[in-house]
């Protein structure tokens, strides 16, 4: 009967309507929240059929969540991102009702990645994904205290790290290939002064030594 309503309402052909009812079948510890879900997604599709289908792939597959559960990669998002409970729950929906999930995740990670306010950014993008709308690449470079701006932080601190300890072992290197001084070679040949001696000349003799 719920299959039959949904048919009916949605103007769906005689074929998808048996696949769904199949797909729902398998799903029976789910099905009164796949139903309620599967409502709500298609009630602002443009295309009720395709997106229907979309969402059978997804059942088939194990990745339909019913019931207003965050999929897997709005949660990745969301903690990649640290965005808020507010701007997860609005993706997750507006999610739900496209059709190329896969491509639309990729695009906002590439806008995400250059905000330092994702989450005011989920909420600004809402509109154009509920219209259908197509998400460009970003045209603006990454921003400070963003995802991408940290990331290039840590690589040059990095290149920083390598560099310095480049230069420190160049340097000891540098020391213990430099040639001797004069005063080692004349110590280590035993033509120095002796030790006591700061001029390499003899010392004098004490009186005791002298008349002694």
């Amino acid at each position: 009967e719920e299959v039959k309503e949904i048919q009916h309402h949605f103007k769906l052909d005689d074929r998808i309507a048996k696949d769904l009812d199949v797909a729902l079948k398998k799903r029976s510890d789910s099905f009164d929240d796949d139903v309620k879900a599967l409502w709500e997604i298609l009630e602002g599709a443009r295309n009720p059929a395709g997106l229907l289908r979309v969402k059978l792939r997804e059942m088939d597959d194990g990745s339909f969540r019913g019931g207003g559960q965050p999929a897997k990669d709005v949660e990745e998002m969301a903690k990649k991102f640290n965005l808020d409970a507010q701007a997860a729950v609005k993706l997750a929906e507006v999610l739900g009702r496209r059709e190329d999930r896969k491509k639309d995740v990729r695009q906002l990670t590439k806008h995400l990645e250059l905000s330092n306010k994702p989450s005011s950014l989920v909420m600004l993008m809402l509109k154009d994904l509920r219209a259908g709308n197509p998400i460009k690449d970003p045209e603006y470079p990454a921003a400070v205290g963003s995802y991408a701006h940290k990331r290039g932080l840590k690589r040059r601190s990095r290149s920083r790290d390598r560099s310095d300890r480049r230069r420190r072992r160049d340097s000891d290197s540098d020391d213990s290939s430099s040639p001797p001084t004069d005063a080692q070679i004349l110590r280590s040949t035993g033509a120095g002064p002796k030790p006591g001696s700061g001029n390499g000349e003899p010392r004098p003799m004490t009186l005791l030594e002298r008349f002694g």
